[in-house]
């Protein structure tokens, strides 16, 4: 199967931002989510659809530190697992921890709506995320038209890897596939670390949502423009 090398840094970090659409003015040098993998040198080989990550360090390396692929059907215990793991940190948090994770728990079946998409190291889960494409059903406070992002969970053991900006930009890629303007997806103020992500990508607050189980919620949105 044919192999590509990708050459991940400062100035393919400032593409990324400028198909975001701008680069934003606390990030002028455009290093996108300041995570290690994106440094300059960072080298990372894919194969197919399938994005292989480096190792943190910023050093050219020749092991492969987490892959990004597709979900199979034989993941959804660990993905639905990861998920009760990724938000247990909030459990005082919410109203109703128990119903909270029998939502949570329930993250594989985000496959039969959107492109569940997980990060996996030597056959282990770390990480997963959900694309939902223009025009599949979504929560009626995202604009039909929208793509959106779902569920990004990390490891708690895998977080500052840049597990989670790996993801997120695989959903970005897709987003562009469908030849989409934005990308919207719905968190909260209490996920301080995400929201510093989603932040440094370019999303931006967009209207405030309902809370769930007393958890105050908003809706972000990132503008597109396509690659020149």
């Amino acid at each position: 199967m044919e192999r590509q090398t990708i050459l991940l840094g400062a100035a393919t970090a400032a593409i990324g931002q400028r198909c975001a659409g701008k680069l934003p003015s606390h990030d002028p040098h455009g290093q996108m989510c300041r995570r290690p993998w994106l440094r300059l040198g960072s080298r990372v080989t894919a194969r197919s659809d399938s994005i292989m990550a480096p190792a943190s360090g910023g050093q050219q390396v020749s092991t492969v530190s987490f892959v990004i692929r597709g979900f199979l059907e034989s993941d959804a215990d660990d993905v639905n697992r990861l998920a009760v793991a990724a938000f247990a940190e909030f459990r005082t948090a919410y109203s109703d921890w128990t119903a909270m994770v029998a939502n949570l728990s329930k993250m594989s079946t985000l496959a039969a709506v959107g492109e569940l998409i997980v990060a996996e190291r030597t056959g282990r889960i770390i990480g997963a995320v959900t694309y939902v494409a223009p025009h599949r059903p979504k929560a009626a406070f995202f604009d039909g038209a929208w793509p959106i992002v779902r569920m990004l969970v990390v490891d708690p053991k895998c977080r500052g890897q840049g597990i989670g900006g790996a993801l997120m930009l695989e959903c970005v890629r897709r987003a562009k596939r469908d030849r989409a303007k934005v990308l919207a997806l719905h968190s909260s103020p209490i996920m301080t670390a995400a929201l510093a992500l989603y932040h440094d990508m370019g999303f931006a607050h967009h209207r405030d949502g309902t809370p769930v189980f007393g958890v105050p919620t908003a809706v972000y949105v990132m503008q597109l423009q396509p690659c020149s």
